[in-house]
This record gives structure tokens, sequence and C-alpha cells, in this order.
């Protein structure tokens, strides 16, 4: 809103928390059509439990309702739509708690010293806690039909901004459209092109990390109603959490518009 940016990246919260304070923003494309975030728990809390990732997801849920997990902060997306699904599921999380452990390198750490007994992020943290003995992927978030298909990471910018740069937004439309299709198709190249921002993390983990979440890069960031009101309803359910209060109409051309990628990627 400064304007030292024109686009910005982020959960569905970002957005609509951003319009129910009066900006006019428009969506243009999501990287991912399904919600990323996955549970890890540690080996010790599965042990305790008796259970294993190929538990039904109620049981897996039931399990979780007595946790202690970490995510990025009290609140956050993780935490909220965790909390949804379960609530979702018939699990009560009346004691289940969530802890601020920011980062992925936190969360594994809270997990060997049985601070937390899991964490709940994107990938890669869950191939991570794999690698250093702490945990497995125990929920996929995705595991959830309506989860698996919910907008996730939107890319936006204001209206007026879009309106007056069409060329520009086409631009980017099309690199992050040819960047799903290369991250879907080519998840081992990616991983190697994108190995820099993930610091310390091997090379095989990214490609691991990409390919466990492969079927959420679909087409070329295409929006549909639904996936909005999937990614939309849990915050409102939560909305002494998340802050959005307001359920907005999700029909297209409101907040959100596909135009951009037709525009770009016409077949």
């Amino acid at each position: 809103m400064s304007g030292d940016a024109q686009f910005a990246v982020a959960g569905p919260r970002a957005i609509l928390a951003s319009l129910e304070e009066g900006q006019d923003l428009l969506a243009i494309q999501a990287l991912n059509s399904s919600l990323t975030l996955e549970v890890t728990l540690s080996n010790d809390y599965m042990h305790e439990k008796g259970v294993s990732s190929d538990s039904s997801l109620e049981e897996k849920l039931d399990v979780l309702k007595n946790a202690t997990i970490g995510s990025n902060n009290v609140g956050d997306s993780g935490d909220v739509y965790l909390r949804n699904l379960m609530e979702k599921h018939g699990i009560d999380h009346s004691n289940f708690e969530v802890i601020k452990l920011d980062g992925n390198g936190a969360k594994i750490g809270g997990m060997l010293e049985n601070i937390v007994d899991g964490g709940v992020a994107s990938p890669p943290f869950a191939q991570q806690a794999n690698q250093k003995k702490a945990g497995e992927k125990f929920i996929q978030s995705s595991e959830d039909d309506d989860y698996a298909d919910l907008v996730w990471e939107i890319v936006y910018a204001e209206r007026e901004y879009l309106e007056d740069n069409p060329e520009v937004a086409e631009k980017v439309v099309k690199a992050i459209g040819k960047g799903i299709e290369f991250s879907r198709e080519n998840p081992e190249e990616a991983a190697e092109s994108i190995q820099d921002y993930f610091d310390g993390v091997d090379t095989e983990i990214i490609e691991q990390s990409l390919i466990s979440i492969q079927d959420s890069f679909t087409g070329h960031g295409e929006m549909s109603q639904e996936a909005f009101d999937n990614g939309q309803d849990p915050l409102v359910e939560f909305s002494d959490m998340s802050g959005v209060k307001t359920k907005r109409d999700t029909s297209p051309g409101g907040f959100w518009t596909n135009e951009y990628i037709e525009e770009v990627f016409p077949d």
C-alpha cells in the first residue's frame, strides 16, 4: 500500500483482511490450488499415541486434540485452518494448543527437546524433520476434500494499478504460470533453481517437497469460486483469530479474476 511493491503473494487471509480495511485489491493468480500446510508429529509423540501416518484422517485429528503444536505464530493460518479441520470432523480442539516457534529450525528443535509434540508448516518442514530424525509427516491438509481445492499463495495488487498497467500484470502472470508448469513437470530442475532460497537445505529435500505438493500446481494458477470459499470460510469461522469478520461474495470478477491468465494462456 506504500507503493514500495506493485504485487504481493500471500495466503487468502492477507487479501481478505486488507479488503476488510477498505483497500481495493484484486487477486489475479494462485500459486497453489490446494492448501500445502502439513502437520508433522515427533517420533516420541506418535509412539506414545500408537498412531501412524496411515491412520484415517479422523483418527489422526483425534490424536491432536490434546497436542501442543508449533506454528509461526499463535492464531496464524496454520492455527486457524487446523482448528477448523478438527471442528469440521467433530474433534474437540479446546485443549489443542499452538505455541509460537517461527521457522522450521525452531519447530524441529522444539520436537527434539519435547517442547512441542509437532509442528504445522508447508514443505520442506516435514522433510527436514524426517531428515533430522525429529518426526514425520502425519497429516497433509489436502487429505480433506475442501482443503484439496483451496486457493493458496495468491498473487494480488491494487485494482487501480492493474487497470493502469495491464501489460505488466500479464508479464507477471505469464512468468509465474510458467513457473507453476515447470515445477509440476520438472521437480528436480525446479529444486536446483531455488536452492539458494532454502539456505542449508539439501536439493534432494527440496525436490521431495515439490513432489509432495505436485497436485497443487494445477494449470497456470487459475482460481474458482469454490476454492475461494474453501479458503475464506475457515477464516470467517475463526474470525477472532484471523481478523476476517466479513464473509465476502466470491463470485468471479469481484475481488478476483482469471482474465490475465486467460489472456496469456488462451488454451
